[in-house]
């Protein structure tokens, strides 16, 4: 069986064209003047991409292209060449139903893969980058939108004491921190900042009617920590920082999120299955101290009620990204 071929010897960019011969495993190319012989055993066959032509790759770095699809078919059969592919790649139908199987496939995972991903990367950072993000997004948040603590001494180092206490129940809590902000634009409230960081405002001091009703505060936001909320939420919201970590294994860029935080906290909220967690680690925790875990959802309806009714509600208070006090408060009840 012969074909006509042409052999490039991948030196050169120049080409000869000859007559291709098949004798069982051996193969023969022949110009006018020249006659090479090659094993199939030492060769690898191409198939065409769309309507290019075949090739056989061999050993020593020269190729034989040619267009003959029986003899291609051939060699194919002889050194046993798996075909499946390029029966994809000639048939629209596969085509269509491959882009349709992407398309399902991308729809899919991205609202499993890309949190997956995120919670992977969020618990697999190094304590040195989980200290160096929260302090850089707590001198970011420090710029633009809090002041100095107004707080008398002896309220700060009571709630100190308070959050000392709440933390005991994470076995991390020796890395986490508590702050103390005076700001107008988030009002009462407490967040937690991706990387262990608690930030209780002024405002959420002055609200609160009781040491329990902080210590419920305190227990929500360090549950949110324990989970690592906030990276996972900013981590699923920038998927190209998930799949650049995930992919390269390199997760000192990561702290570069720390420049997303105050939009993050303006802007962003937990998702509910997040705030269902948060609340459960509190919940637990009051439970353990024989608090009744309405207390939360008392300290809610309060600010609401302060702020609410007269327009007066800062639109990034600790009420705006959690759900509502009636949600929190049947929550709060199935827990007893």
């Amino acid at each position: 069986m012969a074909i006509t071929a042409r052999y490039f010897d991948g030196e050169t960019a120049a080409s000869q064209q000859g007559e291709l011969h098949r004798y069982g495993r051996l193969l023969t190319f022949r110009t006018a003047g020249r006659e090479l012989s090659f094993h199939l055993d030492d060769a690898e066959l191409r198939e065409p991409i769309g309507s290019g032509t075949w090739s056989i790759e061999l050993s020593n770095g020269a190729s034989l292209h040619f267009e003959d699809a029986e003899f291609g078919e051939v060699i194919a059969d002889e050194i046993g060449h798996d075909r499946t592919m390029s029966i994809l790649e000639g048939s629209w139908r596969w085509a269509v139903i491959a882009i349709v199987v992407v398309v399902v496939g991308t729809w899919a995972v991205l609202p499993y893969g890309v949190p997956e991903a995120a919670r992977h990367i969020a618990f697999a950072m190094p304590p040195n980058l989980d200290v160096t993000l929260s302090e850089e997004s707590v001198d970011v948040l420090d710029n633009i939108y809090f002041d100095e603590s107004q707080l008398e001494p002896e309220q700060i180092a009571r709630v100190q004491a308070l959050f000392d206490e709440v933390v005991t129940i994470d076995p991390e809590y020796q890395n986490y921190k508590l702050l103390f902000r005076n700001s107008k634009i988030f009002g009462p409230n407490a967040f937690a900042v991706p990387g262990g960081i608690v930030i209780m405002t002024d405002g959420m001091v002055h609200i609160a009617e009781s040491d329990d009703e902080l210590m419920a505060v305190l227990a929500h936001e360090v549950g949110h920590l324990s989970e690592r909320h906030g990276l996972r939420t900013i981590l699923q919201n920038s998927s190209s920082a998930v799949l650049i970590a995930g992919l390269t294994g390199d997760l000192t860029n990561i702290t570069a999120l720390s420049a997303t935080v105050p939009t993050f906290l303006m802007q962003a909220k937990y998702s509910r299955d997040f705030e269902r967690e948060a609340d459960d680690f509190a919940f637990d925790y009051l439970e353990s101290q024989g608090i009744e875990t309405d207390v939360l959802s008392a300290l809610l309806l309060r600010i609401e009620s302060e702020f609410g009714d007269n327009g007066e509600l800062p639109d990034a208070t600790w009420m705006s990204t959690h759900p509502r006090s009636e949600d929190r408060l049947r929550d709060s009840g199935d827990s007893d």
